[in-house]
């Protein structure tokens, strides 16, 4: 994980210093966070996929960010770490929703980047012929639902569409 720079006379490059830690941060412990709310799933189609996806990994997920970045636990908090929470509990009130406002959208924009990836309209190959992603859904019951686009709609199509 990259360490964040104690030294820059900017506050811009600050706040996106942290932006970028905290992605990193929320999508380390993405296996570790459980929301003790959520109702059982059954996946059907494309949309309850997209929509588990939203609920799990955005909602709720840039206070949790700014949370784990505001009071660092365990033995492994750098320098930098305590700097950044230092940092953190001093944001004004207007700061702090600004700050949780781009934490928000940084998330939005790398689900939505995964799910490009996933549709196969955003390449992780290099030049030349590419090959295809297959998502596919293994129920607890057996059952089997193909989640890549066949002939429905792109999963960040979907995505956004929840947004509107």
């Amino acid at each position: 994980m990259r360490a964040l720079r104690t030294h820059t006379s900017s506050p811009n490059v600050l706040l996106k210093e942290l932006i970028d830690l905290s992605i990193q941060l929320y999508l380390a412990s993405f296996g570790r966070l459980k929301n003790n709310n959520q109702k059982k799933r059954n996946m059907k189609d494309q949309d309850d996929f997209v929509k588990a996806l939203k609920s799990v990994l955005c909602e709720g997920a840039s206070r949790k960010i700014l949370d784990s970045v505001s009071s660092p636990v365990g033995r492994g908090v750098t320098p930098e770490m305590r700097d950044l929470a230092s940092w953190a509990r001093n944001l004004s009130g207007e700061d702090l929703n600004n700050v949780l406002c781009l934490i928000e959208k940084g998330i939005d924009q790398t689900v939505f980047g995964f799910l490009c990836v996933l549709d196969g309209v955003r390449a992780i190959e290099p030049m030349g012929e590419k090959g295809s992603l297959q998502l596919r859904y293994l129920g607890p019951e057996g059952t089997k639902v193909n989640l890549t686009r066949e002939e429905g709609e792109f999963l960040h199509d979907a995505y956004k569409g929840l947004g509107e």
